[in-house]
């Protein structure tokens, strides 16, 4: 059984700094991987191209695992995916999905092959999103949280509708049909949505949940595990709106093309988030009492 890991990155970001020590991160694993592909198009989905720097070729020179893998078309942040799916055959490869703006602690590859391989028939990570549960239109759920900021009850495993593949996410090459007939659909949905082209978390969420196939997260053996630093600043809080808004609208269209929603944890809360749900509801009832005695008195 082959463990391979797959990314991909931007003309911008191949060309600055931090990809090596993205990279730098991944040689270090506690477990060497069978392979490390990096995708690369020949132009971006902003007609860019794509110059692979000297820096890259002479620091992966002596890295018998590494490749860079040429990819017919840019499709957003689903083309990390497409390296590993080209490269490998076998239906029982385990694909490891990373971005390429992550620092990834050094047994983070070892802990999520463990899941891999105890849970065959799902796709395993440390990160994931239930969507559509009152009062929330989507619960991010972060294992490596207390569970007092817990808004709902965990028993791990928790099913969750989708993984988020910045902590990293592992699936079996089984669960993808060959690299054309991947490609075509990826392309067809990617083209759909621009939602889904700026989210392939939920494009990936919404294809598996087709199959039938659970989404799991687990809390890393040793937290300090879940370590993992980011090398690009956020650039604001309209990023992150503009962020929000694409990614409630994927959610909204994987819902209408087959992300059917999981219904375990809609009752269920922890202390610490049934104290945060009644504050919240307080607090916009006494917003809401100010506005309508401004509103009159005005």
């Amino acid at each position: 059984m082959r463990n391979i890991i797959t990314l991909t990155t931007t003309p911008s970001r191949i060309n600055g700094k931090y990809i090596i020590s993205v990279l730098k991160s991944l040689f270090a694993q506690s477990i060497k991987p069978d392979a490390i592909y990096l995708g690369i198009p020949s132009r971006s989905s902003k007609n860019e191209k794509y110059a692979i720097p000297d820096s890259i070729l002479n620091f992966t020179k002596n890295q018998n695992n590494f490749f860079i893998v040429s990819l017919e078309q840019d499709l957003g942040p689903a083309t990390k995916m497409l390296a590993g799916l080209k490269m490998e055959k076998s239906p029982n490869t385990i694909l490891v999905t990373v971005d390429d703006d992550q620092i990834y602690h050094k047994t983070f590859f070892e802990n999520i092959i463990s899941k891999a391989r105890e849970f065959p028939a799902a796709a395993v990570g440390f990160s994931g999103i239930i969507i559509g549960h009152f009062p929330f239109v989507m619960n991010v759920q972060h294992t490596n949280l207390p569970k007092i900021f817990d808004i709902r009850k965990r028993e791990l495993p928790l099913s969750v509708d989708i993984v988020m593949g910045y902590a990293g996410a592992a699936y079996r090459r089984s669960f993808f049909g060959s690299y054309t007939d991947s490609l075509k659909m990826i392309e067809f949905w990617t083209k759909k949505s621009r939602s889904l082209f700026l989210n392939d978390d939920v494009l990936w969420g919404m294809i598996l949940c087709q199959k039938n196939i659970r989404r799991y997260i687990f809390r890393p053996e040793v937290e300090k595990d879940f370590h993992i630093e980011t090398y690009y600043p956020n650039n604001g809080l309209s990023e992150d709106a503009l962020c929000l808004y694409y990614l409630s609208g994927a959610l909204i269209i994987s819902q209408q093309y087959g992300l059917v929603p999981i219904n375990e944890y809609n009752k269920v809360y922890t202390i610490g988030g049934m104290i945060f749900i009644f504050a919240f509801l307080i607090l916009f009832c006494i917003v809401l009492i100010f506005a309508i005695y401004f509103a009159r008195v005005l």
